[in-house]
This record gives structure tokens, C-alpha cells and sequence, in this order.
């Protein structure tokens, strides 16, 4: 990183969020015409010349919305989410200020006040890392995700998976799809940085990835996860009213893009995923689980049967993934032992620091919390992460449908329990 920052300093520019990206060559050409007609008109003061200028001030309105309108479509239509996009041009057009620093920021704890950005990260940190641990995971039954007794977990698979060598050609494409994003993890490269030397360095980091694969490592730089805290609702000096936003290294998605390609691909051609599963996978979403419910009401109904709907959210379910469980779960795919070496060393040593922006004038100054290691879940933020975690969830429907029916989006899960009786049902479900 040093030789990075020497050649590579950070440097700071102010950018004109007034700026009218809708204006177009052809509408700044008609607005010099007006403003030559306009001058014609204050000497010549003929009637013809000012109904020639009333109607061209017309004419370049009406471009003007329409132009303004086709950019904002475009904008939104380009946007990887529709509803954060139609938003932000919202409020902005409102006046509405969005602010990414923490000017104002102030935590009670304990009855004691604090102000110090760099106390307040130390605090912040310390809070989202202990978290999990305070759900007692230890006190969790084993065979609520993983029952090695069970059938579902014992697959006969005729092919083993390992991470094949990429090209460049497979990482400059990969870095083209990434979303064009302005935040940054702790190496401070956006993906939009990355995605306009993607062709240059992709011959080079196609070889570390290769290198990776090689040795069973992931790297440790690319496992420290930089955390903003933002406010959900409640106490704003109440550290528990805030949620962690955990952001990755940019290269960090690239390597576990290539990762998930592969994967995803060995998973679907030997049916490894749970029929019940409809979270992150490919020809599967919430309206293909909202239609498998209603449709399995329905059929019920229809045989007059009562039907009840259990809704379940597992608290914090990605932040408390058992590696251990997962890796034993990932074995159960028939992985072979270097690729074993490999999500071990991805899951493992992760680290986290909270990060506070405080601004001081014009000035922005960023506060980092030490790191603290992450004991348990899939990494937030990540590609692999909720792959990762449908794979825990493996068998799960096994493990709890009995006498009814399981529909899962990844951690939502709905069991619907069906009866001839209506107070059998409800002894069931009680």
C-alpha cells in the first residue's frame, strides 16, 4: 500500500452537484439562438421578431422537459435499484441533504455521554462484533441445521468439485458486470475505479486468483471488512438503533465472483439445493415463493382441509453461520480437500473496524476503530455470503416439516401445517 499511495495519492475534488447532465449540444445551440433573437428583438422591436422568439422560448422548453425526462428515465432504467434511484432523484429535486458523515453524532452508554468520533468507533465496533455472541450460539441445538443422522445431508454426488484456473478474458468480463459503485472498502478502490482498469490489470489478477485456488489460501488484506454504522430507527445515542454496512475490497468480488460461477454451476447440475429453497438462485424469487404457498393453500383448501401458516425469521441467521457446521456441510458436497482449504481460509481470520466520518468545515476526517476478528457468519456485503448460507440451511425442510409443508427465501422461512381437524391443527401448531 505504500507504493500504491506514493504513486497513486488521494486526492480531493469538489463536484458540481448542480450540474444539468441533461443539457445537450443541440438544446445549448438553440439557447445561443434565442439569445441572438432575443438581442434582434430589442433593436429591431418588430412584431414578427418578438412571435418568432415567443415561439422558439416555447420550443426550447418543451426540448428541455424533454430531455430532462428521458435522462432521469435513462438513469433509473440503468440502476440495479429502481426504488433507492427513484429516491435519491427525488430528494434531491426536493432539496432534501443526504450527509455520509457523522457530524452530529452522539452515544449514551451507560449513562455516560460520548462524543469522541474515535471512542465512538471503538464503542460501535465492539457492539456489532459481540452481537452474535450474545444470542448464547453455543446453546443452539445441533440438529436444527446440521443432523448428521439425517438422510438429506448424505448425498451421492459422481463428481468432485474443485476451483478451475480463469483467464483473463473470465475476469475482465466479471469485472465488467460489477456494479457501477462510488463506496469503497478498507483499500479505498471503488468498483467504479476497478471497472476502468479492468482490462489492463485482469491478466495479473486472473494469476493471483489462480495462485489462490493453487495453494487453498484467500487472502487476508481482502478479509477486513470496513463497517459504517447507519441509523435504522429509535434512540440516535442508542448503539443498539443502528445497523452494521459492511463493505468489501472491490478484488475481493472478483475473486468470489469466478468462486460462485463455478460453485452455483456444480451445485445446480447435481441437485444440491433444497426444491423448498427459493432465496439466491437462478429462475427462483419471492413471487416464486409467494406462489408456492398460495398455491399449496389453495390445493388444500380445495381438499377441505385446515390450513395454518407458521412465519418464522431467524434472528441475525447470516451473522451466526457455525463455519465449523458450514465447512462440515460443504464436505457433505463432495469438495475436494484444497477446495475444503480454500472456504476455510475465506471464512476464517475475517476481521472487522468500525469507521466514523466527522466533518470539520470543509474538512472530512475519518476515524477507524481497531479490527476485531469475526468468530461467526458468511461475510456480509459478500458474493459467496448468501450462497453460502443456503447451503447451511441444507435439510433444514427435513428436519422441520412434518405433518405440513416448508417454503424457505433464505432465512424467511414459512411452514404451512395442514388437518382434517381444526383442533388438531391447533394442538400442532401450539
Amino acid at each position: 500500500m505504500y507504493h500504491f499511495n506514493v504513486h497513486f495519492p488521494l486526492t480531493k475534488i469538489k463536484v458540481n452537484a448542480n450540474c444539468k447532465s441533461w443539457i445537450t449540444d443541440s438544446i445549448r445551440n438553440k439557447k445561443a439562438t434565442l439569445v441572438s433573437l432575443s438581442a434582434q428583438a430589442r433593436d429591431n422591436k418588430d412584431d414578427d421578431t418578438k412571435e418568432m422568439l415567443k415561439c422558439k422560448r416555447k420550443e426550447l422548453k418543451q426540448n428541455v422537459m424533454l430531455e430532462k425526462k428521458k435522462f432521469f428515465d435513462r438513469k433509473i432504467e440503468c440502476s440495479t435499484n429502481l426504488i433507492k434511484s427513484t429516491w435519491q432523484i427525488i430528494n434531491n429535486k426536493l432539496g432534501r441533504k443526504l450527509t455520509g458523515n457523522n457530524s452530529e453524532l452522539l452515544l449514551n452508554v451507560n449513562g455516560r455521554q460520548i462524543s469522541d468520533p474515535l471512542c465512538m468507533a471503538e464503542v460501535f465496533n465492539s457492539f456489532f462484533s459481540s452481537a452474535v455472541e450474545n444470542l448464547i450460539l453455543p446453546n443452539l441445538p445441533d440438529n436444527l441445521i446440521l443432523n448428521e443422522n439425517s438422510q438429506s445431508i448424505h448425498f451421492q454426488v459422481n463428481k468432485s468439485f474443485y476451483l478451475q484456473p480463469v483467464n483473463a478474458d473470465v475476469v475482465s468480463a466479471i469485472i465488467t458486470s460489477l456494479s457501477n459503485k462510488f463506496s469503497s472498502g478498507h483499500d479505498d478502490i471503488s468498483t467504479a475505479i476497478l471497472k476502468q482498469c479492468g482490462k489492463v490489470i485482469s491478466g495479473p489478477l486472473a494469476h493471483l486468483i489462480n495462485s489462490s485456488f493453487v495453494t487453498g489460501i484467500f487472502p487476508d488484506q481482502m478479509k477486513i471488512a470496513k463497517v459504517i454504522p447507519v441509523f435504522k430507527k429509535g434512540d440516535p445515542h442508542d448503539v443498539s438503533c443502528y445497523r452494521p454496512i459492511s463493505l468489501l475490497s472491490s478484488f475481493s468480488k472478483v475473486y468470489e465472483r469466478v468462486v460462485y460461477n463455478q460453485f452455483v454451476s456444480y451445485l445446480e447440475s447435481n441437485c444440491l439445493f433444497d426444491k423448498e429453497q427459493h432465496g439466491f438462485r437462478s429462475g427462483k424469487s419471492v413471487i416464486t415463493a409467494a406462489t408456492d404457498i398460495v398455491q399449496s393453500i389453495i390445493e388444500n383448501v380445495d381438499k377441505k382441509k385446515k390450513v395454518a401458516a407458521i412465519f418464522l425469521n431467524l434472528s441475525r441467521a447470516f451473522d451466526s453461520v457455525s463455519h465449523p457446521k458450514l465447512l462440515q456441510i460443504l464436505e457433505n458436497f463432495n469438495i475436494d480437500r484444497l477446495t475444503a482449504a480454500w472456504f476455510k481460509s475465506y471464512l476464517t481470520n475475517r476481521k472487522q473496524y468500525v469507521e466514523i466520518l466527522k466533518q470539520n468545515g470543509k474538512q472530512v476526517n475519518k476515524f477507524q476503530s481497531s479490527q476485531r476478528l469475526i468468530k461467526y457468519g458468511v461475510p456480509q456485503g459478500s458474493i459467496l455470503g448468501p450462497l453460502l448460507f443456503v447451503c447451511y440451511l441444507k435439510g433444514l425442510p427435513s428436519v422441520v416439516m412434518g405433518n405440513g409443508k416448508v417454503c424457505l427465501y433464505a432465512d424467511d422461512t414459512n411452514l404451512l401445517v395442514t388437518e382434517d381437524d381444526i383442533k388438531q391443527l391447533d394442538i400442532i401448531i401450539s
